[in-house]
């Protein structure tokens, strides 16, 4: 019996349909095209059971004033956010940028032991300003389990899907009890469809447990010092708390969120 299987430009290794189905439960096609055959390993040995995965996501329309900074978020449906035209010219006139956000939060818990989440951004129409942003993850019940967090910034240059990695313990990551936050720099020009995803393994302590999920856009240029000055707690997205006034420097991006009562 052949089985049928898929083999990416980029990778020497095959990932069968049925894996590949499993997958974009979490991540996006371009995503699975940057996984190598250890994350693909891993991925697999987490023995994911569709019928114990839920998805959560939201969709919007950000409207920035170039003039005054104001934001304007307006929370849209998904058939809107789809039926959005790329880059019109009305998206980048002198006085306003219209952008366009998706956020994604997956989780699987099979039991106290075996559980799995992934939350991602990902822009349609890409905004003009390219800094330090920040993606994490924050937990009360659920024990993120250390080394397995996986983060990155997909993208397309030229027309074909590349990706930047930021390692456990690098200098963009900081690391809590209670979750984590990855400050990743957009790419500037020249690149589109950018997306960033961070996923984890995680047990359970007690219940009920939840897992929050946030991704926030920088609205101006910052340092990576000063994008990395937070804590994990109810803050920004349920998941930041910035401190002095960085949170100025952020669009204040709702997050998503999922509890497990058993």
């Amino acid at each position: 019996m052949l089985i049928p299987f898929r083999v990416f430009a980029n990778q020497d290794f095959k990932i069968s349909e049925e894996d590949y189905e499993k997958l974009l439960l979490f991540y996006t096609p371009e995503y699975i095209e940057t996984m190598d055959y250890n994350e693909y390993n891993s991925f697999r040995s987490k023995n994911i059971d569709p019928e114990h995965v839920t998805k959560t996501n939201k969709f919007f329309r950000i409207v920035t004033n170039k003039v005054t900074g104001d934001i304007q978020k307006e929370e849209i449906t998904e058939d809107e956010y789809n039926l959005a035209e790329i880059n019109k010219p009305t998206d980048r006139d002198v006085y306003y940028e219209i952008s366009y956000e998706k956020i994604v939060l997956t989780l699987m818990h099979l039991n106290s032991f075996s559980n799995f989440f992934s939350y991602t951004g990902i822009w349609k129409v890409l905004p003009s300003v390219r800094s330090y942003d920040n993606i994490g993850a924050r937990t009360i019940g659920f024990n993120i389990v250390e080394g397995t967090q996986i983060t990155k910034q997909i993208f397309k240059y030229n027309g074909n899907t590349t990706h930047i990695d930021y390692p456990y313990n690098g200098i963009h990551s900081k690391y809590f009890d209670d979750g984590y936050g990855v400050s990743v720099g957009l790419v500037g020009s020249g690149v589109t469809d950018i997306q960033v995803t961070t996923s984890a393994s995680m047990t359970v302590d007690f219940y009920p447990a939840t897992i929050y999920g946030a991704y926030e856009h920088a609205i101006d240029i910052i340092t990576l010092s000063t994008a990395k000055n937070y804590t994990i707690g109810y803050g920004y997205g349920d998941v930041f708390i910035f401190g002095g006034n960085v949170g100025s420097h952020y669009d204040g991006m709702t997050g998503l969120h999922q509890d497990v009562l058993s």
